[in-house]
């Protein structure tokens, strides 16, 4: 059962830049050669290790894409022992305070970790180097699936919320480092994940010297244990930034309801 979405901040963060955003990505892979990698990666780990596989596919291929069209395939078998994993690039390097990734999934087996943005001053800024400002891990790696959220170098939180495996989901992931609160929130299909009843506002996984997400790369990739196998689909993909003139105002007077999140994520499947 869908809960009410519970802070104003967090219908701000999810829903705002539906309305108010500037597009830095925005991928369904429709252009892209069934078989192959998708032409806006920039680059892979063990994308062809031990079997491994990401690439795009459509309807004909088995397993059967849940989305139509063309959209992104992840594996790994049990029998690797290499984390397969997708960066992909923007055509900027800013930093963005204020905006959302949203993306259409279907984990069918074990999990599949999304990591997002660089700490300012690092070596790598442009490149996810170590964990990212944001990571979301969205299945389980021993049962029950469920979405994980880290915060300040942690393990992973499970949320308040689960899944089933083979379920199709809208996920949009949202940062604000201009508000009161300053962090990031996760929504599926309209409903904003919590910990422990209340919190739904996390903070940065990474959180020293950041000054905003750095949306050049975001990495999506699976884990690597020769007991499992992960399987996952991905179509979608959406990477919006909110002007900063506008980010005052969105945060304190925009106010719609979690169903406007959930009819536009059904809209973006195909």
């Amino acid at each position: 059962m869908k809960k009410t979405l519970l802070l104003p901040l967090v219908l701000s963060l999810s829903c705002a830049p539906a309305a108010f955003s500037q597009t830095l990505m925005d991928i369904d892979f429709e252009s892209d050669t069934v078989g192959s990698a998708p032409a806006e990666r920039s680059s892979f780990t063990g994308a062809s290790s031990g079997g491994n596989i990401i690439e795009v596919q459509d309807t004909n291929y088995t397993p059967e894409n849940p989305f139509g069209g063309k959209s992104l395939y992840l594996y790994a078998p049990d029998t690797s022992d290499t984390s397969p994993g997708v960066w992909f690039q923007t055509n900027g390097e800013e930093l963005v305070d204020q905006g959302s990734l949203t993306f259409d999934i279907q984990v069918n087996s074990t999990f599949l970790d999304l990591r997002l943005g660089s700490n300012v001053g690092s070596s790598s800024v442009g490149r996810i180097n170590g964990q990212g400002a944001i990571r979301l891990l969205i299945g389980s790696g021993n049962g029950t699936p469920s979405f994980n959220v880290y915060q300040n170098g942690d393990s992973g939180t499970e949320t308040d919320q689960g899944f089933s495996y083979g379920e199709q989901l809208t996920v949009t992931v949202s940062w604000d480092f201009a508000g009161i609160t300053p962090g990031y929130s996760v929504s599926v299909d309209g409903t904003a994940l919590t910990v422990g009843g209340s919190q739904a506002v996390f903070d940065f996984y990474e959180p020293n010297g950041l000054e905003g997400i750095n949306t050049n790369q975001f990495r999506l990739g699976t884990g690597a244990n020769t007991d499992s196998t992960y399987e996952s689909w991905v179509d979608n993909i959406q990477l919006n930034s909110i002007p900063e003139p506008e980010s005052a105002g969105l945060l304190l007077g925009l106010v719609v309801t979690a169903g406007v999140i959930s009819m536009r994520g059904s809209s973006r499947r195909k």
